[in-house]
Protein backbone atom coordinates (compact mmCIF):
# COMPACT_ATOMS: atom_id res chain seq x y z
CA UNK A 1 0.00 0.00 0.00
CA UNK A 2 0.97 3.32 -0.97
CA UNK A 3 2.05 5.96 1.84
CA UNK A 4 1.52 9.44 2.33
CA UNK A 5 3.72 11.76 2.75
CA UNK A 6 3.89 15.04 4.72
CA UNK A 7 4.75 18.15 5.41
CA UNK A 8 4.89 21.42 7.27
CA UNK A 9 6.55 24.67 6.31
CA UNK A 10 6.52 27.70 7.78
CA UNK A 11 5.84 30.51 5.43
CA UNK A 12 6.04 34.17 5.84
CA UNK A 13 2.47 34.90 6.16
CA UNK A 14 1.03 31.12 8.36
CA UNK A 15 1.96 27.72 8.90
CA UNK A 16 1.13 25.22 5.44
CA UNK A 17 0.73 21.89 5.53
CA UNK A 18 1.75 19.65 2.44
CA UNK A 19 0.25 16.22 2.31
CA UNK A 20 0.94 13.87 -1.07
CA UNK A 21 -1.08 10.98 -1.53
CA UNK A 22 0.84 8.62 -4.40
CA UNK A 23 -0.97 7.03 -7.12
CA UNK A 24 -2.28 3.80 -6.68
CA UNK A 25 -3.14 1.26 -10.02
CA UNK A 26 -6.84 2.70 -9.78
CA UNK A 27 -6.66 6.15 -8.05
CA UNK A 28 -5.05 9.43 -9.12
CA UNK A 29 -2.01 10.86 -7.24
CA UNK A 30 -3.25 13.99 -4.95
CA UNK A 31 -1.60 16.68 -3.07
CA UNK A 32 -3.30 18.17 -0.19
CA UNK A 33 -2.32 21.69 1.00
CA UNK A 34 -4.06 23.01 4.13
CA UNK A 35 -7.38 22.22 3.79
CA UNK A 36 -7.75 21.91 -0.63
CA UNK A 37 -7.56 18.72 -2.27
CA UNK A 38 -6.23 18.70 -6.02
CA UNK A 39 -5.31 15.82 -8.19
CA UNK A 40 -1.61 15.11 -10.17
CA UNK A 41 -2.32 14.56 -13.43
CA UNK A 42 1.19 14.46 -14.17
CA UNK A 43 2.08 11.80 -11.81
CA UNK A 44 3.32 8.83 -14.02
CA UNK A 45 2.98 5.03 -12.25
CA UNK A 46 6.51 4.52 -13.50
CA UNK A 47 7.88 8.18 -14.58
CA UNK A 48 9.21 11.02 -12.88
CA UNK A 49 6.98 14.21 -12.70
CA UNK A 50 7.40 17.57 -10.72
CA UNK A 51 4.28 19.57 -10.05
CA UNK A 52 4.95 23.99 -9.01
CA UNK A 53 2.57 25.38 -6.90
CA UNK A 54 2.30 28.69 -4.36
CA UNK A 55 2.34 28.72 -0.28
CA UNK A 56 1.59 32.38 0.42
CA UNK A 57 4.79 34.25 -1.34
CA UNK A 58 6.61 30.97 -1.43
CA UNK A 59 7.48 28.82 -4.58
CA UNK A 60 6.93 24.94 -3.99
CA UNK A 61 8.29 22.16 -6.25
CA UNK A 62 7.17 18.42 -5.51
CA UNK A 63 9.07 16.17 -7.07
CA UNK A 64 6.97 12.95 -7.92
CA UNK A 65 9.64 9.52 -8.43
CA UNK A 66 8.06 6.43 -10.13
CA UNK A 67 4.15 7.63 -8.06
CA UNK A 68 5.47 6.65 -4.34
CA UNK A 69 8.48 8.95 -3.54
CA UNK A 70 8.61 12.30 -3.41
CA UNK A 71 10.76 15.47 -2.44
CA UNK A 72 9.52 19.26 -1.59
CA UNK A 73 11.35 22.03 -2.43
CA UNK A 74 10.44 25.34 -0.79
CA UNK A 75 12.38 28.31 -2.64
CA UNK A 76 15.24 26.16 -3.39
CA UNK A 77 15.57 24.64 -0.19
CA UNK A 78 14.35 20.83 -0.08
CA UNK A 79 11.45 20.40 3.28
CA UNK A 80 12.31 16.89 4.43
CA UNK A 81 9.03 14.70 5.13
CA UNK A 82 7.54 13.71 8.76
CA UNK A 83 7.60 11.10 9.71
Amino acid sequence: MARKQKWTINAQDCTHTVEYTPRTLFSKARIKIDENTYPLYSAKLFGESQEAFKLGDEMAIISILKSKKATLTVSGEIIPSEK
